[in-house]
């Protein structure tokens, strides 16, 4: 079982071999091995896509699971941290989403990660949800590492001489990017607090659509990369997506709630690491 060494805690993290959250019984026994005083859920089914298709999996996965998980964190007393997505909106509102805001999912994705939100309120009222969007970092695949990989693949070809079409990008896609590094740090701050309800995790800065993240993103690669804007109704997708799921938060003002920095200068922080460690 790999243990992670925190300033004041020792951090277990349980891998899907060691704690399945759909599997009761056994995550029972587990996390009442350890006895934690802190759980934070970051297990999720999140293939947008493939839950069009595998309705019943997301929504054992994200919402029976995320049940699983509360019920066993009131037992032992332990404070529940649960992350869900900015999916839980339609994204039709015209302006940010703040946490009183009615959720309306336009997806199974969606629909599965709201499922998971009532479903530890009903089991544990006292439990944190955060909510996140536009998640970039290190350590798994994200829209920014895609767009790098692309772009790296595009000068490659050009130095080839190959023959190119330009990138295509929508522009009707909006949102907050967001570092998971930034939101690692905030729930490190959050753990010791007694703050329960909804809260939306969200960077200082405006909200930015596809296309011009791309840009910026090239930009701060140092890549030429011709780019040619588009519509989503151009592209093939099982899932809807939703078209401006902006997060916004009416609880900023709250003692210690963390402020996340403008995600400007956390994309560039990522941009620049995962520059130098390609090729």
């Amino acid at each position: 079982m790999p243990y992670l060494r925190s300033q004041d805690d020792d951090v277990v993290a349980l891998p899907h071999e060691i704690a399945d959250i759909t599997d009761a019984e056994r995550l029972r026994r587990t996390i009442e091995d350890i006895k934690p005083r802190q759980i934070i859920n970051l297990a999720a089914y999140t293939n947008v896509n493939r839950a069009e298709r595998e309705f019943t999996l997301a929504h054992r996965v994200n919402a029976e699971g995320a049940r699983n998980v509360a019920e066993i964190a009131r037992q032992l007393n332990a404070r529940l941290i649960h992350v869900s997505t900015n999916f839980v909106f339609a994204g039709d509102k015209g302006s940010p989403y703040v946490e009183s805001d009615l959720p309306s999912p336009v997806n199974v994705y969606g629909k599965s990660k709201l499922a998971g939100e009532q479903a530890v309120y009903a089991a544990y009222p006292s439990s944190l949800i955060l909510r996140v969007g536009w998640l970039f970092g290190p350590g798994g695949q994200n829209f920014v590492a895609t767009i790098l990989d692309r772009g790296l693949a595009y000068r490659v070809a050009l130095q080839q001489q190959v023959a190119l079409q330009p990138i295509r990008i929508v522009v009707d896609q909006r949102g907050v990017p967001t570092s998971t590094l930034d939101v690692a740090q905030a729930i490190g701050q959050l753990v010791s607090s007694d703050i329960t309800g909804v809260l939306h995790l969200v960077p200082r800065g405006e909200a930015v659509d596809r296309f011009s993240l791309v840009t910026e993103i090239f930009e701060m690669a140092g890549m030429q990369v011709a780019i040619e804007p588009s519509f989503s109704s151009e592209f093939k997708s099982d899932a809807p997506r939703p078209k401006a799921a902006i997060l916004g938060s009416e609880r900023d003002s709250e003692p210690r709630i963390p402020i996340l920095r403008n995600w400007r200068e956390a994309l560039r922080d990522y941009v620049d690491s995962e520059m130098q460690r390609r090729p």
